[in-house]
C-alpha cells in the first residue's frame, strides 16, 4: 500500500509511513486505487537515467461529494465532527522501470564504447612500450648496464661498434666522464660504499673508454678512503691507554679533501704534547730495562710525527749513548791496552791484551785497531785505512783469563810521516770463535767502528 500523505510505499503491517510519519490507517482506502503491478508488462514506464519523466508527480483526484451539510453544525447545536476529507491529491512516484526492450540498445552501446576505449588504450600502451624500448637502448645506457654488471669487454664492444668514429662519439665520451664524476661524487658524499665505487671505476678503466680519467678518479677516492680509515683508527687508538702516539700518527694521515680534516688537525694539536709526555715516560722505562732498541724505535717514530720538536732528537742521542755504554760494559771478550811494539830497524808492530770474560775457551779472535794523534784526530794508516783488521789464530785463551797478543801483519813504517804522529791506539774485538765451535759477534763493535769513521 501507499501513504495517503506523501505517496511513499508502506509495507504491509507498518503502522506509520517511514517517509513522512503519517499513520497508515488514514490511507488504507487508497490501496484499491494504487495497486502495485504484478509484472513488468503491466508497467508502462520506469524512472531511469535514460528516460526523462515529468518532474511533477502524477495526481489522482477523487470525486468531490462533500456537501454543505457535511461541514455544517448539527441541529442540536453540537458541532459535527468533521469526516475524513474525500478529496485527496495523492502524488504518485514513477517507481516502475522502462521495459527491457528500451534498455537493451543502451546496454549494447555501452559495451561497444568500453571495448573501443580498451582497444585504444592497448594501442597507446603498445606504442609507448615501443618508444620506451627504442629510447632505453641508447649506447650510453647499454654501456652503463655492461659496466655495472662487470662486463668491461661488452662495454668496450658497444663503444667500438656503435659509437667510435661516429658523430655520437664526443657526446658519448662526455657522458662517460659525467658517469665517472657521479660515481666518485657519490662516494665523496657517502652515498655509496668504497668497494662498490672502486669496482665500477675499475670496470670503466678496463673498458678502455676514458681510462685515464677513470683511473685518476679511482686514485682520488682511494686516497679519501684511506684518509677516512685513518681517522677512524685514530679515534680507536685515542681511546686506548698508552696509544696516543699511534692516534697522533693516524690523525696526521687525514687529507684536506676529507670532511674530518679540521677535526683531525685539532686532534693533532691536542695530542702532540700528550704524546711526547707519554713517549718520554715509556722510553725511560725501557732504558731502565736495557731495552734500548725498542726505546729508540718509539723515539724515531715520534720524531717522524713531530719533526720540529728537537727535544725528541736530544732524547734519541741520550738513549743511543746509554746503549753504547751498556754494550761496551757488557762485552764478554775485550781488547785492552793496545800499544806499539819496541822499535826495530824500520818497522814496529802492535800489541794488545785479550781479556776473556766468558765461560768458554777462545781459539780465534778478530781485532781491529785505529790510531789517533795527540789532538785526538784519527789517522789514516799507510795512506789506506783508518781501521786495521787483524785475525789472530791462538792456541787457546782460557775462560776468565787475559792474554797478550801481537800483530804479525800490521807493521808500521817508521819512516812514514804518519808514524811520528801516532799518539793513541785503540782496539776492539770484532768476533771470536770458541773452542767448542760457537762464535760471538761483538754488538759494541759497529758503534766503535762508526765512531771512528764518522770522525775521520
Amino acid at each position: 500500500m501507499f501513504c495517503g500523505k506523501c505517496g511513499a510505499k508502506i509495507e504491509n503491517g507498518d503502522l506509520f509511513c517511514v517517509s513522512c510519519g503519517a499513520k497508515s490507517e488514514s490511507v488504507e482506502k487508497t490501496n484499491e486505487i494504487f495497486q502495485e503491478p504484478e509484472s513488468a508488462e503491466e508497467a508502462s514506464y520506469e524512472k531511469t537515467d535514460d528516460i526523462k519523466v515529468s518532474e511533477q508527480p502524477q495526481v489522482a483526484t477523487l470525486p468531490i461529494s462533500n456537501t454543505v451539510a457535511d461541514i455544517m453544525p448539527a441541529s442540536n447545536g453540537a458541532q459535527k465532527e468533521p469526516e475524513e476529507p474525500r478529496n485527496q491529491h495523492i502524488p504518485l512516484t514513477n517507481k516502475y522501470s522502462a521495459p527491457e526492450a528500451l534498455k537493451a540498445p543502451k546496454k549494447k552501446k555501452r559495451i561497444g564504447l568500453i571495448i573501443a576505449i580498451f582497444a585504444v588504450l592497448l594501442v597507446l600502451l603498445a606504442g609507448s612500450f615501443a618508444i620506451i624500448t627504442i629510447i632505453s637502448h641508447t649506447p650510453i645506457k647499454d654501456y652503463k648496464v655492461a659496466i655495472n654488471n662487470s662486463l668491461a669487454e661488452d662495454a668496450n664492444k658497444i663503444y667500438e661498434t656503435r659509437v667510435k668514429d661516429t658523430d655520437k662519439e664526443d657526446s658519448f665520451i662526455e657522458e662517460v666522464k659525467d658517469y665517472v664524476d657521479k660515481i666518485s661524487g657519490d662516494f665523496k658524499n657517502k652515498r655509496t660504499d668504497f668497494f662498490v665505487s672502486k669496482k665500477i671505476l675499475d670496470n670503466i678503466v678496463h673498458s678502455e673508454v676514458c681510462a685515464e680519467y677513470a683511473n685518476n678518479a679511482l686514485k682520488t677516492i682511494s686516497e679519501l678512503n684511506s684518509s677516512r680509515e685513518a681517522f677512524d683508527r685514530g679515534q680507536n687508538y685515542e681511546k686506548t691507554p698508552g696509544e696516543t702516539a699511534r692516534a697522533l700518527k693516524e690523525y696526521k694521515k687525514v687529507i684536506n679533501a676529507d670532511d674530518n680534516y679540521e677535526k683531525a688537525q685539532q686532534k693533532v694539536s691536542e695530542l702532540s704534547a700528550k704524546c711526547k709526555q707519554e713517549l718520554f715516560e715509556s722510553t725511560d722505562k725501557l732504558v731502565s730495562e736495557n731495552n734500548y732498541d725498542l726505546a729508540n724505535e718509539r723515539l724515531f717514530a715520534a720524531f717522524d710525527l713531530l719533526p720540529d720538536d728537537f727535544t725528541i732528537q736530544e732524547k734519541i742521542k741520550d738513549v743511543t749513548t746509554k746503549k753504547i755504554n751498556y754494550l761496551k760494559e757488557t762485552q764478554i771478550v775485550l781488547a785492552v791496552e793496545p800499544k806499539l811494539t819496541p822499535k826495530s830497524t824500520s818497522t814496529r808492530g802492535v800489541v794488545a791484551q785479550v781479556k776473556n770474560n766468558s765461560d768458554k775457551a777462545i781459539k780465534q779472535v778478530n781485532i781491529a785497531f785505529f790510531a789517533k794523534d795527540d789532538k785526538g784526530n784519527y789517522l789514516k794508516i799507510n795512506d789506506a785505512f783508518y781501521i786495521y783488521f787483524a785475525n789472530y789464530e791462538l792456541k787457546i785463551i782460557n775462560p776468565k783469563t787475559t792474554t797478550n797478543i801481537t800483530s804479525r801483519y800490521w807493521k808500521l813504517d817508521t819512516t812514514n810521516e804518519i808514524y811520528n804522529k801516532i799518539y793513541i791506539l785503540e782496539a776492539c774485538i770484532e768476533q771470536v770463535e770458541f773452542a767448542d765451535g760457537t762464535t760471538w759477534e761483538n754488538p759494541y763493535f759497529d758503534f766503535w767502528a762508526d765512531e771512528a769513521e764518522s770522525n775521520t
